[in-house]
């Protein structure tokens, strides 16, 4: 079969939209003078661009269950599971190329390569789906271990955010886990739950995932909104 006649039409129209909400979320975050931040359209813009990020991991969660079945049928269980985690590694290891590109562009602080952005939670994030999917044989068991998964990470957040026991970490650890306090970055907790899949076995016909995963461009969203939450932090 052709590989146009196989695409789903869908999911490209909903990844253009979500590059078109980003884009817009980041222009008029940029080029919004203060004076204009009060006004309705303002506030409108902003809850239309705050659709950008969950929009990005849905699609990438989604996308990430076909290709993780398509790769399970041309091979056997291993070498899916391996196939995915690869792909986790890479999206992980783009995340500090696309920090140090953006360094070098603005003339940033090397410190600003530890920022933890959505591609270096989406990658790890992605391993961990592909080791439970690998881990879980049945489809009642797929959907109950990502189901279990989703759940906890959601009940574990706001103990996340409070909690003085991730204080002791290195900050570059903890931001993982936990964004630093007054800033709106990405972290383990929730967004690991969103992007907790329940891939369907190779013989269904319709596509399942219990929540979807975000990405800063079409090309990672393919293979890739911000909670913020006062607590306490290390201070170092």
């Amino acid at each position: 079969m052709p590989e146009a006649a196989s695409r789903r039409a869908y999911l490209d129209w909903l990844r253009g939209l979500a590059v078109l909400l980003m884009i817009e979320a980041h222009v008029i975050d940029a080029w919004t003078r203060v004076a204009d931040r009060t006004g309705a359209a303002y506030y409108g813009s902003i809850v239309l661009a705050g659709l950008a990020a969950p929009l990005f991991t849905f699609l990438a969660g989604l996308t990430a269950v076909l290709s993780t079945e398509s790769k399970a049928r041309r091979a056997d269980l291993a070498a899916a599971g391996a196939a995915v985690r690869r792909r986790g590694w890479e999206i992980f290891g783009l995340a500090f190329l696309f920090r140090l590109q953006a360094m070098i562009v603005s003339l940033g602080r090397p410190a600003h390569l530890l920022k933890v952005d959505i591609l270096n939670i989406m990658g790890p994030s992605i391993v961990a789906c592909a080791a439970i999917w690998q881990l879980t044989r049945s489809r009642a068991g797929r959907l109950a271990a990502f189901g279990l998964a989703t759940v906890a990470i959601a009940l574990l957040t706001p103990i996340a955010r409070t909690t003085a026991w991730l204080a002791p970490l290195p900050d570059p650890v903890e931001w993982y886990l936990r964004p630093p306090a007054g800033r709106n970055w990405f972290s383990f907790f929730p967004w690991l739950a969103f992007r907790s899949q329940a891939p369907r076995p190779a013989c269904s016909s319709t596509p399942r995932a219990t929540s979807g995963a975000s990405a800063s461009s079409w090309r990672v969203s393919r293979s890739a909104a911000r909670p913020c939450g006062p607590h306490r932090t290390s201070a170092r």
